[in-house]
C-alpha cells in the first residue's frame, strides 16, 4: 500500500492500519467446527472482535496470542492460516508468516489470498520483484482482481509509470468499486495530475468506506490545499492527528499549513516543536522551527535550531546560508566563514555570499585573511561587487566605490551594497557615516532580503 505510506519515518501505524484491512475486509472468516453437542460453540464474531481490539490499540503480540487460541481449534484450515499471517507480518514476525503462507500454497497453489499475503511480505521485505511476479501470478489465476490490480498500480506509482498505474487502478475500481487502496492510489494519481475535483472525490470515498484510516484524511487535505480550500485542509489533517496522535508527519503537514497558507507562526511552531518531541532526531521539525525564529527575530533560538539541522543531517545545505548569517550575526566569524563558504559551493555566481565572508574578515580584524580571499574569489571585473569588495582592503577606494553604488539603477541591488558598505563603515573611525548607509539599506523599497535584515538588525543592535 505505497501510497498510503507517507515519506518519512512511522511509528508502526501504518502496518497495523493495513492488517486491519486485510484482517477484516479482505478475507474471510475461517470456518471452525463445534467439537460436539456438549462442548460451547466458538463464537466467531467474539473473538475477531477481541483481536480488533488488539490489533487497533497496538497490541500486536495480545491479538496474535487471542487468533492462536482460535487458530489451535482448527490448524489446518487454509483460510485460518491466511489470516493468522497477516498478525505475524503486524507483529513483525515475518519468516513466521512467509512459513505459513508456503505450507499453505504447497497444498493449494493457486490459493489467492495466500499469494496476496506473500506479495505483501515481499514488498514489506524490499523484495519489489518478488512482489510483483506474484501480484501478476495471481492476475493470471483471477484476471480481474481488485486487490492485486490495486497493488500493481501502486508499485507503477513508484516506478513513475502512471498511464500503467491509472490502468490497473481502473480496473481494480470496475471490479470493486470500494477497494480502499485503489481509490487512495488512484486519487493520489489524480491529484499529481492536476485533476483536484475527482481527486477529492475519490479520496472521499475512501474515507467513508474508513473512517478511521488517518491516512485517506492525509491524503484529502494535501488535495484541499492544492483546491485552496486551506479550512478542509486543516479540518482533514486534525483529524489525522486525532486518530494518530503520535504520528511526526501530520505535525510537519499542518505546520506547513499554517506557516504558509495562514501566517500563523506561533500556531506553526506548535507544531513543529510537537514533532520534535515525537522524533528530536529528525532534521525537518528543526529547519521550519528554525526558519520561523529567524523571521520573528529571535535568533539566538534559530541559530541553535540550525545547529541541530546541520548536526542531524549535513549534507542539507539549504541550512548554510541562514547558520552561516547567524553565526557572523553572533560575531563567530571562522564558523560563519566555513558555512558561508559550504553555501557558496551550491550557489556558484552568488557574489553577495562572497561579501558577506570577505565583510566577516574585516569584522574579525583579519586583513591578510580579507586581502587573500579577495584575491581568491575574482569578483567580477569593474562590478559592483568587485568595488565594494576592494573597499574591504583599501579602504581609500572608499569615495570611488561609493560613487558607483549612488549611480546603480537597480534599487535592489544598490540597497544590498549599501549595507555592506555601511557595515564596513561600522569598524572605522565614523560610524555615523556608517549608520546613515544602514539606514537607507534598511528602508529601501524592496523584497525582504538578508541584507536589509543584517542592515536592521545592525542598526539595532550598534545604536
Amino acid at each position: 500500500m505505497r501510497s498510503l505510506f507517507h515519506p518519512g519515518k512511522s511509528n508502526g501505524i501504518v502496518l497495523i492500519a493495513l492488517i486491519l484491512f486485510l484482517l477484516f475486509s479482505c478475507a474471510g472468516t475461517p470456518h471452525v467446527e463445534e467439537k460436539g453437542v456438549e462442548e460451547k460453540p466458538v463464537v466467531i464474531e467474539e473473538t475477531y472482535s477481541s483481536i480488533g481490539f488488539y490489533v487497533s490499540t497496538g497490541d500486536i503480540e495480545k491479538a496474535i496470542a487471542a487468533f492462536e487460541e482460535a487458530y489451535s481449534r482448527d490448524p489446518e484450515d487454509p483460510e485460518t492460516k491466511v489470516l493468522y499471517s497477516n498478525l505475524l507480518m503486524a507483529g513483525g514476525r515475518l519468516e513466521e508468516a512467509a512459513e505459513i503462507l508456503r505450507g499453505v500454497l504447497n497444498e493449494a497453489p493457486g490459493n489467492i489470498d495466500a499469494l496476496y499475503n506473500l506479495a505483501l511480505l515481499e514488498g514489506f521485505s524490499g523484495n519489489k520483484e518478488a512482489e510483483l511476479d506474484i501480484l501478476k501470478h495471481i492476475i493470471e489465476v483471477d484476471p480481474v482482481n481488485s486487490r492485486a490490480h490495486a497493488s500493481i498500480g501502486e508499485i507503477r506509482m513508484e516506478e513513475k509509470n502512471y498511464k500503467g498505474a491509472r490502468e490497473s487502478f481502473e480496473v481494480s475500481l470496475s471490479e470493486d468499486p470500494e477497494n480502499i487502496v485503489a481509490l487512495l492510489g488512484f486519487g493520489n494519481l489524480l491529484m499529481r495530475e492536476g485533476d483536484l475535483e475527482k481527486s477529492e472525490e475519490l479520496l472521499s470515498r475512501a474515507i467513508e468506506n474508513e473512517p478511521d484510516y488517518v491516512f485517506g484524511y492525509i491524503d484529502r487535505s494535501r488535495t484541499r490545499s492544492y483546491l485552496d480550500d486551506i479550512p478542509g485542509a486543516i479540518d482533514d489533517i486534525t483529524r489525522a492527528i486525532e486518530l494518530d496522535p503520535g504520528f511526526y508527519w501530520n505535525y510537519i503537514d499542518r505546520g506547513k499549513i499554517r506557516l504558509v497558507d495562514l501566517h500563523d507562526h506561533e500556531g506553526a511552531l506548535d507544531d513543529f516543536n510537537r514533532a520534535i518531541e515525537i522524533d528530536d532526531e529528525y532534521f525537518l521539525a528543526y529547519v521550519y522551527r528554525a526558519g520561523i525564529q529567524n523571521d520573528l527575530g529571535r535568533y539566538a533560538e534559530s541559530l541553535q535550531d540550525y545547529l541541530k539541522v546541520v548536526e542531524k543531517k549535513t549534507d542539507y545545505y539549504f541550512a548554510y546560508k541562514p547558520l552561516g548569517i547567524l553565526l557572523f550575526m553572533s560575531e563567530e566569524y571562522s564558523k560563519a566563514r566555513e558555512y558561508l563558504s559550504r553555501a557558496y559551493a551550491y550557489e556558484r555566481g552568488n557574489h553577495y555570499t562572497q561579501l558577506l565572508i570577505l565583510l566577516s574578515y574585516v569584522k574579525e580584524g583579519n586583513t591578510k585573511g580579507a586581502e587573500q580571499f579577495y584575491r581568491e574569489a575574482r569578483l567580477p571585473a569593474d562590478s559592483l561587487f568587485y568595488h565594494v569588495g576592494r573597499v574591504f582592503i583599501d579602504p581609500g577606494y572608499i569615495t570611488h566605490a561609493i560613487d558607483r553604488v549612488s549611480k546603480e539603477k537597480d534599487s535592489m541591488m544598490k540597497a544590498r551594497m549599501l549595507y555592506y558598505l555601511g557595515s564596513w563603515y561600522l569598524t572605522t573611525d565614523t560610524p555615523t557615516v556608517g549608520a546613515r548607509l544602514l539606514m537607507e539599506a534598511a528602508e529601501a523599497d524592496i523584497m525582504d532580503v538578508e541584507e536589509k535584515r543584517l542592515a536592521v538588525w545592525e542598526l539595532e543592535t550598534t545604536f
